[in-house]
């Protein structure tokens, strides 16, 4: 996101284990709904350790609702990302079922 010039104000983790990242901080739920519960959440692709139904789960208790999740910005960041993650015939099947 950042090397498309998309504003990026942080990242958010269940139990944080460093204060930040390439200069921007990293918060637990609670740290982010209080200072910005508005936000934006974009769940990242590489959350190995949580299944995604248990983050979406986190981040709605955390009273979050505008959630984005890797499928829904694949296509903005495909380039990048390149086939590693979705390849398109895979990601067809997520977005329209049925195709």
């Amino acid at each position: 996101m950042l090397g498309r010039g998309i504003q990026v104000a942080g990242f958010v983790e269940t139990s944080p284990q460093s204060s930040g990242v390439l200069g921007l901080p990293i918060v637990d739920w609670a740290a982010l709904a209080q200072k910005a519960p508005n936000a934006q959440i974009a769940i990242g692709i590489l959350n190995r350790g949580m299944p995604y139904d248990q983050l979406l789960q986190i981040a709605k208790q955390a009273g979050f609702t505008d959630l984005l999740m890797p499928w829904d910005t694949y296509d903005k960041f495909a380039k990048e990302l390149g086939w590693r993650f979705w390849p398109r015939s895979h990601r067809c099947g997520l977005v329209t079922p049925g195709r």
